[in-house]
């Protein structure tokens, strides 16, 4: 068995990739009970905010030509979408200054979100870092550099976590929660560009304003589709703070947030790692005119086992394990992870398929899809919202989130087997 592991690449790059991000998970799992007792619920609720928001911003700040980075066949392409992915968070992260300078306080108050005001003016610069981090991230990817990203993953947290508990033990303040993030998101850019910058002048060998602009062409379903598909599910994803501090008040947007922080945590630790290397491996295989289709079912059923026991225990006892881990006042936060359990599974064994839209050019239907989604599971949200508690609320969009997730894999894995079927007929 063990023979066979060592020639199973996919298995030895997902392995690598998660051997970073489980110690990064395990010093967040570690420190979360300390930060719950720090911080009040409230102070979560303002950390959640921001993140939606950077999380939002963060699909679209470069056009979505991180994804194409793994793509080409040659080197020099690949360096340009690089190039060109850059190029797109400069000129975001200063758009999004001028907006914030122009706008900013107006659409937080709008937002019934006053409190943020003073933490407006990090969103640019934690802008500015992810999208880079994001592009050097694929970069290291495409070249199986699958050791270097799990040290940056390691390295983010420990400076996320070092700073949110440093700030907690003093003046604790939602800044204290806010900074970490963006020093730990700092602190793994420049590791992984320090790692890339040892290629001595390579990474931008060959790079031009004519190839920028050619591969800019090449690959443009990338923000034509793919960035405002990514738009749309972001928001899907992120909206829910937003629309309960609106409905609601921060203390329940921190209880969320938190349920959220710790139910994606085994999306981050495995699902996350697997649609990478999925994304990396299935891109070779159809380059080469190979099966994609039984990566694509063995990976996602793979994952499906995986998150069964997971996703039993929180049903069972989430709010008993939340108050003895957290504290008491996080009981409400396991009440809400119970009926966010099926939502997080969906989205855990849905990652394998998100990669398989890229690779077999479906960027077109997704993007009506998401379209459609989030309409939709907003809908559902005011709704409820407007007539019952915030638990039912919550548990409406979850319900939604599962349907979706539900009809966008049957339809993929159909595509996929009919497209593969017919280039078998096209040989014979």
């Amino acid at each position: 068995m063990i023979s066979r592991f060592k020639k199973n690449d996919f298995l030895k790059s997902v392995v690598i990739l998660m051997s970073g991000t489980a110690i990064a998970q395990i010093i967040t799992i570690l420190i979360s009970p300390f930060l719950s007792r720090l911080y009040q619920p409230e102070f979560f609720g303002i950390f959640a905010i921001y993140t939606s928001i950077i999380s939002i911003l963060t699909v679209i700040v470069t056009g979505r030509y991180e994804l194409a980075i793994v793509l080409p066949k040659s080197e020099s392409e690949a360096r340009n979408v690089f190039a060109l992915s850059n190029l797109i968070v400069v000129f975001f992260s200063i758009l999004s200054s001028i907006i914030i300078y122009f706008f900013g306080e107006r659409i937080l108050i709008l937002m019934n979100s006053p409190e943020f005001i003073p933490w407006l003016w990090w969103l640019p610069f934690s802008v500015f870092i992810a999208g880079i981090f994001q592009n050097l991230n694929y970069l290291l990817v495409r070249k199986s550099e699958y050791g270097v990203v799990s040290k940056s993953q390691i390295s983010r947290t420990l400076g996320v976590s070092s700073v949110q508990l440093v700030s907690g033990l003093g003046n604790n303040t939602p800044g204290g929660l806010i900074g970490g993030q963006l020093f730990g998101q700092f602190l793994a850019t420049l590791f992984m560009g320090y790692k890339l910058n040892s290629e001595k002048g390579e990474l931008f060998k060959g790079i031009s304003i004519r190839e920028i602009k050619k591969m800019g062409k090449k690959y443009s379903d990338f923000p034509k589709y793919s960035a405002s598909q990514g738009l749309f599910f972001s928001i899907g994803q992120n909206l829910p703070p937003v629309l309960l501090l609106f409905f609601y008040d921060s203390q329940v947007v921190g209880l969320f947030a938190l349920s959220m922080r710790l139910l994606n945590l085994p999306i981050n630790l495995i699902g996350n790692n697997f649609k990478q290397v999925f994304f990396q491996k299935a891109s070779h295989s159809y380059n080469e005119g190979k099966d994609v289709y039984k990566l694509l079912k063995k990976t996602t059923i793979i994952l499906s086992m995986i998150a069964t026991i997971p996703l039993l225990t929180i049903i069972l006892w989430g709010p008993n394990i939340f108050s003895v881990f957290l504290g008491e006042s996080w009981y409400g936060s396991g009440q809400f992870a119970q009926i966010m359990t099926l939502w997080m599974f969906s989205v855990f064994i849905s990652r394998p398929t998100m990669a398989a839209i890229q690779i077999f050019s479906m960027q077109r239907f997704l993007l009506v899809y998401e379209i459609i989604g989030t309409v939709v599971k907003i809908i559902f949200f005011i709704i409820t919202a407007n007539y019952f508690n915030a638990f039912y609320a919550i548990l409406s969009y979850s319900l939604a989130n599962v349907l979706f997730y539900l009809i966008l894999m049957v339809y993929v894995f159909i595509k996929v087997k009919k497209k593969e079927d017919l280039e078998v007929l096209k040989i014979y």
